[in-house]
């Protein structure tokens, strides 16, 4: 093949992937606008009973619960600036994932 031949094809392929890229991340940016974080506590609920056999982690909903209502998971996402795409997860998520292994005895 000829280098010109070569040349012009190496361009429409830079030229195809350097589009595919920006559709990509136009996507992926739309995807997380609208979504929020992974972690989401809305559906933890206690309940008592008299034959209770709970974990030792029980609270860890609880501990969620109280950092969204108190804005620190909101407080995260607009300081911090881990990741370039949030899809799906946000740097609340990765930062908690941390403080519920903390919680949990993990090492």
């Amino acid at each position: 093949m000829k280098t010109s031949i070569a040349r012009r094809l190496a361009c429409r392929k830079r030229r195809i992937l350097k589009r595919l890229a920006r559709a990509n991340r136009e996507k992926y940016e739309r995807c997380a606008a609208e979504a929020g974080p992974v972690f989401d506590p809305a559906g933890v609920k206690y309940e008592l009973a008299e034959k209770t056999r709970g974990i030792a982690y029980g609270g860890v909903g609880l501990m969620m619960k109280l950092a969204q209502e108190t804005g620190l998971v909101e407080a995260i996402d607009r300081r911090l600036r881990l990741l370039k795409m949030h899809v799906p997860y946000h740097e609340s998520d990765h930062v908690m994932n941390f403080v519920l292994n903390a919680l949990c005895d993990a090492t």
